[in-house]
């Protein structure tokens, strides 16, 4: 007989049965085996991705139950709470109500908190019932003996109930600041302390009835998660955040995995079953899912999709997350996905960072002087903005990299000055992910004589960028060419700079169609140059007013005879800046990149108009593209 049966049954009105006509979407996760290897294969299938808010998975055996939101935040919609079987896409709709609905799964029993009740449905009988009446309750946990859950009798003042399903007794274990908790057989965990990271994990056995504080200090935690005797949680200490275990039925808290700076916050869930152990945290650009496994005692990435995945639960070998790959970056674009991946025995590569582009292009689209002319602004903000390369189409919605100012004096080499704030811009009408530089420093572009060169570059992603010229006068000032002082060394980043750009003939710049152009590589910070030996590929990038830097030309590289050593100088000839005699307004950037090299390059502008490009903000074509399956 069916647990459920000695409880209250209610009546279960209309139940919405559907089966999914095709099977679950799966695809296999693959990437470079140069990336190494790692115990478990990630094969991630995708739970719901469609529009709306879907969140507060949980997963048991072949059962997964989560909450859907159909129009999204701001819909006013009613949300429903669904179970999937996953063997067979085959879902039911449990309840609906206003508000995400947190959820648990045991094997076929689901519990949830509607009103003043915790609920429980039981797959098998198609049956549900009313387990307890309880004061504002909320995130019940159910094992196969219990279900926990917290209630609030008042604003200043939580408590913690548990209900043992075997002999139908229910227990107050904890009252005062209590936060998240899980359920493990016959035993609870909590976390219980003045913030809202909790400060100390406390455990509670229904057999013993005796509250077990785990935690060997007071210090901010996130809630812990319970497997068997196994207890795991993360913990702040000093500037890292640490992945703590600790086993109920011994003494000692051990270190599973450590966490530098912000690569945890508030929002972290971490999870367990048996062996493994599951978590978000920050990866290259936004919040992955990881694992680990302790009996084996290795670490390993279970997905890294651009967009946050988040919350991750698990039960054997199945995570389940929520998911913001689809998501778009408008005030009502907050779409949630549930996704999920099974892990199968490796060796195998990490998953790749799907959505993630192999390249873009940086456009800086506005430098905002604060309404003063030029020969007056002390600062400025900037904003830049990505494309996918050689269009105007944006990336995924949800891709987040570092993106980092460059700024120029003049011919000096660029020093990189900032890195972006993510932010939503309207280009053309689309919802732009867009970075924001502010309070950058332009005073001294009020000299006449000077201009600043800014351009954007993605850390870790191949980037063209475009040059935005701010000066009375864009043009650059052709300087002496710099002397070498000296050979130093190869190793690590090198300066590159421009040297000087000849038009055929002599002829003025309104006039000349083609131009020869000479390089110079040196060691950052000095007039030591590079090796005569030195044969990294010195490429020439070119730009036509607000447009991206292309290679357009490979330098050809000769010996000049210096003050008693020879230094190496790169040619680039017959340069078409046909463009400029074209039309008066127009003005070409030239600029340099060395391949597998770190660079430093300078930024050349060459035009006749000594007026500043003042360009129109880009329009997309295309909205942000989206992961949808």
């Amino acid at each position: 007989m069916s647990r459920l049966k000695q409880w209250r049954r209610v009546a279960l009105g209309t139940v919405v049965m559907a089966c999914v006509a095709a099977p679950v979407i799966v695809f296999a996760l693959v990437a470079s085996a140069s990336d190494g290897q790692q115990v478990y294969r990630a094969t991630e299938f995708v739970v719901s991705a469609g529009p709306g808010v879907q969140d507060k998975a949980a997963v048991s055996g072949n059962w997964m139950v989560w909450s859907l939101l159909p129009g999204g935040f701001y819909s006013g919609a009613e949300s429903e709470l669904r179970a999937r079987e996953l063997p067979t896409g085959s879902e039911i709709v449990l309840t609906t109500g206003y508000g995400s609905l947190d959820a648990d799964i045991w094997g076929e029993t689901v519990v949830w908190a509607a009103g003043d009740s915790i609920m429980a449905y039981d797959l098998a009988r198609r049956e549900k019932a009313i387990l307890s009446n309880s004061i504002m309750p909320s995130s019940p946990k159910v094992s196969d003996k219990l279900v926990a859950w917290r209630s609030y009798p008042s604003l200043s003042k939580g408590e913690i109930h548990v209900l043992d399903l075997e002999n139908r007794q229910e227990f107050l274990v904890a009252t005062g600041s209590v936060h998240g908790l899980d359920v493990s057989g016959n035993s609870v965990v909590w976390s219980d302390g003045g913030s809202s990271l909790g400060g100390d994990i406390y455990y509670w056995d229904v057999n013993a009835r005796v509250k077990t504080r785990l935690s060997a200090t007071t210090e901010l935690v996130t809630p812990p998660a319970i497997s068997g005797n196994r207890v795991v949680w993360v913990a702040h200490r000093g500037d890292v955040w640490q992945l703590l275990l600790r086993d109920v039925t011994q003494d000692g808290i051990r270190g599973v995995a450590t966490f530098a700076g912000d690569y945890v916050s508030a929002g972290v869930n971490v999870d367990i079953d048996g062996d493994i152990v599951v978590w978000s945290a920050k990866g290259a650009t936004d919040y992955d899912i990881f694992g680990y496994d302790l009996a084996k005692g290795q670490r390993f990435i279970v997905d890294r999709a651009v967009g946050d995945q988040r919350s991750p639960r698990i039960s054997g070998r199945r995570v389940v997350w929520t998911d913001t790959r689809n998501s778009g970056v408008g005030k009502y674009d907050g779409d949630y996905s549930v996704y999920g991946a099974l892990l199968e025995d490796g060796p195998a590569p990490p998953p790749p960072a799907t959505g993630v582009p192999e390249a873009a292009d940086a456009r800086i689209e506005i430098v905002w002087p604060y309404d003063k002319p030029v020969t007056e602004a002390d600062i400025a903000n900037i904003e830049a903005v990505l494309f996918q390369p050689g269009a105007f189409v944006l990336p995924a919605c949800q891709w987040s990299p570092k993106v980092q100012l460059w700024r120029a004096l003049n011919n000096d080499p660029a020093r990189l000055i900032a890195s972006g704030m993510r932010r939503t811009d309207y280009l053309g009408g689309f919802a732009t992910p867009a970075w924001a530089f502010n309070q950058i420093d332009i005073s001294q572009a009020k000299d006449p004589a000077n201009k600043i060169y800014f351009f954007a570059k993605t850390e870790g992603t191949p980037t063209r960028w475009s040059v935005w010229s701010h000066g009375a006068d864009g043009r650059t000032y052709y300087p002496t060419q710099d002397t070498p002082a000296g050979i130093g060394s190869a190793i690590g980043e090198v300066e590159a700079k421009i040297e000087i750009v000849w038009p055929y003939d002599n002829a003025p710049v309104s006039q000349a169609k083609l131009v020869n152009i000479k390089a110079m590589v040196f060691q950052p910070g000095t007039l030591l140059s590079v090796p005569p030996d030195w044969n990294p590929a010195v490429r020439l990038l070119i730009g036509l007013n607000n447009d991206v830097l292309r290679p357009v030309a490979v330098g050809s590289k000769r010996l000049v005879q210096g003050s008693g050593f020879s230094y190496p100088v790169w040619d680039f000839n017959d340069i078409d800046v046909s463009q400029v005699p074209a039309s008066e307004g127009n003005k070409y950037f030239f600029s340099l990149e060395i391949d597998g090299v770190g660079t430093r390059p300078n930024v050349w502008a060459h035009g006749s108009s000594g007026l500043t490009y003042f360009p129109l903000k880009d329009t997309p074509t295309t909205a942000c593209d989206r992961l949808m399956p």
